[in-house]
């Protein structure tokens, strides 16, 4: 691992000290100089500055911590892989990077270094899996449907990249089809499932037609839920049976929620009435609720 982090080390700070020699000491005398030789020179230094960007908040003890908690041989090369891939780097910063750990002076979730090793293995194993996406990016000359696969990918990368904690049914072995060993029963959301399901839903038609404009950012709001999939798969076929006039209304704002307006009661009065077999947001429908239930 000492080696590793030298290795890490040793790459941060030779970019470190190409980027600073690049800066004329006139562009940074006022912020306007300075923002106006960022906007002129950034293009010739993308790439540097991404990889700058991701080593610095990923810092080198946490790659080389990374990749001594993940004994596999080819981890490393996985770490190298993001190195040479610097397109790649300037898509994860633009989704705003890879989710922090624990750190800082108190130790608080968000404030450690970015998990970029984690999501680029997230990332990796998704194209392993995937039949219907060949890993092509945006830049790889993929179709439509490559695009918005390989933007799902990189959101749920990114966002899975520190464990999401699932929640499940107090009883979900006694869920139809479902036993205590499933993934519906993980204690954290498994990440290569959540593209899966993800996918097939798209493939399926099952998404919202706008589904395939979204961007990568937008895409890691769709895919940070703790709900199993097996609810979100539930979910989606409930709403579009139940109420199908809420999933083509025009109204964007309440398409998704305006259930809570026709048929969830407000109130916590019939919380006592949730079945330990459903999930929490099966429980909501049913039983209505409040903020925080």
């Amino acid at each position: 691992m000492i080696d590793l982090e030298q290795r890490f080390t040793a790459q941060l700070e030779e970019l470190r000290t190409e980027l600073v020699t690049i800066i004329p000491p006139a562009a940074v005398t006022t912020e306007k100089d300075a923002l106006a030789f960022v906007s002129s020179q950034s293009s010739r230094w993308d790439d540097q500055l991404a990889r700058f960007t991701v080593w610095s908040e990923a810092t080198p003890k946490g790659l080389a911590d990374f990749c001594a908690e993940n004994p596999d041989r080819h981890v490393p090369l996985i770490v190298d892989d993001l190195w040479n891939d610097p397109f790649l780097m300037q898509q994860m910063l633009v989704a705003d990077g890879a989710a922090r750990c624990r750190g800082g002076p108190k130790n608080r979730q968000g404030e450690g270094p970015a998990q970029y090793g984690p999501a680029m293995k997230i990332y990796t194993e998704i194209q392993m899996e995937s039949e219907h996406w060949n890993g092509n990016s945006a830049a790889g000359g993929g179709g439509v449907s490559d695009d918005v696969l390989q933007r799902l990918a990189l959101a749920i990368a990114l966002e899975h990249a520190v464990p999401l904690v699932q929640t499940n049914p107090q009883d979900c072995c006694d869920m139809v089809g479902v036993d205590k060993n499933s993934a519906a029963a993980n204690e954290f959301v498994d990440p290569v499932r959540r593209y899966l399901n993800y996918e097939m839903a798209y493939l399926n038609g099952e998404l919202d037609p706008s589904f395939s404009d979204l961007s990568a950012w937008e895409l890691r709001h769709v895919v940070n839920g703790d709900e199993t999939d097996e609810v979100a798969s539930w979910g989606r076929r409930m709403l579009r049976n139940f109420r199908p006039d809420h999933v083509t209304n025009p109204d964007y704002t309440w398409r998704y929620v305006n259930m809570v307006r026709t048929d969830i009661r407000y109130g916590s009065q019939d919380v006592g009435n949730d079945l330990t077999r459903l999930h929490k947001y099966q429980n909501i429908l049913m039983n209505g609720g409040v903020c925080g239930r």
